[in-house]
């Protein structure tokens, strides 16, 4: 898993995609985020499928952070953390790339409104899979 240090040269800040950043990390982004709902092409998919939770699993959530890491943890009943990934989120204006081990979440566009955060990911097979996640 990349930690999003600069030794693997990924880009955490606004840039021009060749690594430089030309501004802060958006703060809007920067929130711990509850994954609500998830849909393909439309079609709604539970999210423990979509993720495939590990036993246990009841809910899962996204710490996005100020320096472009992510903390992924599946939750399982009284709030215990059941699972965790950890890994890089770089932007670039409203697209996003991740480094995760989910095929489905690589890379997209991200949109903060208010308190929902929509993450969309077109996929090589031309299905748009969108995901809704609340502060």
């Amino acid at each position: 898993m990349c930690c999003g240090c600069s030794d693997c040269g990924l880009s955490t800040g606004i840039g021009d995609g060749d690594g430089d950043s030309l501004g802060a990390f958006p703060s809007e982004l920067v929130a711990t985020w509850t994954f609500q709902s998830a849909s393909i092409s439309g079609t709604v998919v539970p999210l423990h499928q979509l993720f495939s939770w590990e036993a246990g699993s009841v809910a899962c959530r996204i710490t996005i952070q100020s320096d472009g890491t992510y903390v992924y943890q599946e939750i399982g009943p009284s709030d215990s953390v059941v699972w965790v990934e950890a890994g890089g989120f770089a932007v670039e204006g409203d697209s996003f790339t991740m480094t995760t081990e989910h095929p489905m979440l690589k890379s997209g566009t991200w949109d903060v409104d208010n308190d929902r955060l929509t993450l969309a990911v077109t996929t090589q097979a031309r299905y748009t899979l969108v995901i809704e996640a609340t502060r």
